[in-house]
């Protein structure tokens, strides 16, 4: 009897101290208090931080490419100037370099003569002067294309103006030669009858009659250069007119 009240007892204490522990809230340890400094100043732990580069000194600017070297411009707008020879030209795209500012404008030189212009005429920029350059050198090539197409029209025009003035010579010629056989042709014609006619009266005693048997009259025959000289005529006329044939073919 004892034994089983001792039992339950001890089963009771036991179901009792359980109960509590389930009731009793886990403890956790107190956080840690920073320590003081004696001037009683809280001081904040350090943080580590992240190495620092060093800070690059800055570069001055580099110059720019696209400007010409300092005090030369280039001309963009053109202007004269007046001279004891006449007017000297500053065209655009010419090389200039600064002489001096005055106010408004440059006084600059190219080095012959020295002009003043507007500042708004001259330019640093290498791009304009590019563009200015570019231009100049496509008229001066349309420039050059029209004068050539100029020059070969003035050639055609001058070679058919010769090749006609040529024909005309020749024609000219042509019909000179022409007319000269034509009389060559009439003086032989006309020395051969003569000659034909002394050859029958020769041949007649001196008698000379017409075509229908008829005497017509006399001719002297005892003159020895009477049909000679018509002989050599007629062999010189045909020689010039062999001659002139020639110069036709």
């Amino acid at each position: 009897m004892k034994t089983k009240l001792h039992i339950t007892l001890t089963v009771v204490i036991l179901t009792l101290a359980a109960c509590k522990r389930q009731q009793t809230p886990e403890t956790r340890p107190a956080p840690e208090v920073p320590a003081m400094t004696p001037s009683g100043i809280q001081r904040p732990a350090p943080t580590a931080t992240p190495d620092q580069s060093p800070v690059a000194a800055p570069t001055a600017p580099a110059e720019t490419q696209s400007a010409t070297p300092q005090g030369i411009y280039y001309v963009v707008k053109r202007f004269s100037v007046a001279t004891a020879d006449g007017l000297h030209g500053f065209s655009e795209g010419k090389q200039v370099t600064l002489v001096r500012e005055e106010g408004s404008d440059l006084i600059v030189t190219d080095g012959v003569v020295e002009g003043k212009a507007p500042k708004d005429s001259f330019s640093t920029d290498r791009k304009v002067i590019e563009i200015i350059q570019k231009n100049q050198t496509i008229s001066a090539a349309k420039v050059q294309a029209t004068q050539d197409a100029n020059a070969q029209e003035v050639k055609m025009k001058t070679e058919k103006a010769e090749k006609e003035r040529q024909e005309n010579v020749n024609a000219a010629k042509l019909n000179r030669i022409q007319s000269q056989i034509q009389q060559l042709d009439a003086n032989i014609s006309a020395a051969s009858e003569e000659l034909h006619k002394v050859y029958q009266a020769k041949a007649r005693g001196g008698n000379i009659y017409n075509s229908y048997g008829d005497k017509i009259g006399v001719r002297a025959t005892s003159a020895s250069g009477d049909y000679h000289q018509l002989e050599n005529n007629i062999s010189l006329w045909k020689q010039q007119k062999a001659a002139l044939q020639q110069q036709i073919k």
